[in-house]
């Protein structure tokens, strides 16, 4: 857990407010004024990732930014159960808590189903999607054929399947995440812009794991893949598919993402939301605010102001 006051060389200037409605100290920024924008990250990222995207939409909306459990500034308690319906749990019970409604919902990565599982809960709450380099299923057996295809493309969850074949995925994962956290972010998922590789760069994404105990979160969710208990495609209602369809969507992808397949994931976005538009970033890759911060923000503005 990073501490409160750690701004990482001012990268990070956002006060830090906290939750505790979920049951342990959660973490998240609140920028702004006006419509709500609720960003959420996905793996092994936390709120840093949006700090280029937060001053440039907060000029004109409430931007709202949490960190999941186990991750940032959150704290990672001992006693929780860290898969995808805890998060998903967490997150609608934080929503409830700061009184959030007509949300533009924008997900990267793991924020994807999480954020599934909030729109699933109340649909109401959701005015419009943004899906970033993420899936945010509606449960279709045709989806999940190619979320399979999209995993098995992956460099990453190749590694993770064979380690967990061999039984050391525990051990190598926690060391990955402790000690070469730069070389996951980089190798095997990417982005593209390197200058933004500092030593405060380094500090933020690394600090938050330095113990065993710390990396637990960070773990669960690649291990949750091929463990077959991630629970990716939650079981929508029909009525709530139709709910989700009907919303304005767009999709912001970067297409050097070398952890999730562009291609397999874009096509999962249009049979889920067939009225959605897709962007396509090419010279982004998986964490596509670190590469189009600026095209990411203007997105968001012109997708609001025109929905």
């Amino acid at each position: 857990m990073i501490k409160t006051e750690e701004t990482f060389a001012g990268t990070f200037p956002f006060k830090a407010n906290y939750s505790e409605a979920p049951g342990f100290k959660m973490h998240y920024v609140d920028e702004g004024k006006g419509e709500i924008v609720l960003c959420l990250h996905g793996e092994p990222t936390w709120g840093y990732l949006y700090r280029m995207v937060i001053p440039l939409l907060s000029k004109k909306y409430r931007v709202i930014v949490p960190d999941h459990m186990g991750f940032g500034k959150s704290e990672t308690p001992p006693n929780k159960v860290y898969r995808l319906q805890t998060h998903i749990t967490n997150l609608i019970t934080f929503v409830k808590d700061l009184g959030l409604t007509d949300i533009t919902l924008v997900v990267h990565d793991w924020g994807g189903p999480i954020g599934a599982g909030l729109l699933k809960d109340d649909p109401k709450l959701i005015k419009r999607l943004v899906v970033m380099n993420t899936l945010l299923p509606l449960g279709t057996e045709k989806g999940n054929t190619i979320l399979g295809e999209g995993i098995a493309l992956s460099p990453w969850f190749a590694l993770v399947a064979k380690l967990y074949e061999q039984g050391t995925i525990d051990v190598v994962l926690e060391n990955l995440f402790q000690h070469f956290i730069v070389g996951m972010l980089t190798t095997y998922v990417g982005f593209t812009k390197a200058a933004n590789i500092t030593d405060a760069w380094i500090r933020a994404y690394s600090d938050p794991f330095q113990s065993k105990e710390e990396v637990k979160a960070a773990i669960a969710f690649p291990k949750s893949i091929v463990d077959g208990k991630g629970d990716l495609w939650l079981p929508f209602s029909e009525q709530v598919i139709q709910i989700a369809q009907s919303k304005p969507a767009i999709m912001i992808e970067g297409l050097k993402d070398k952890g999730l397949s562009p291609q397999h994931y874009i096509h999962i976005f249009k049979t889920s939301f067939p009225n959605g538009q897709v962007y396509e970033l090419p010279q982004a890759g998986h964490y596509l605010q670190e590469d189009e911060s600026q095209a990411i923000a203007s997105l968001i503005d012109q997708f609001i102001r025109n929905s």
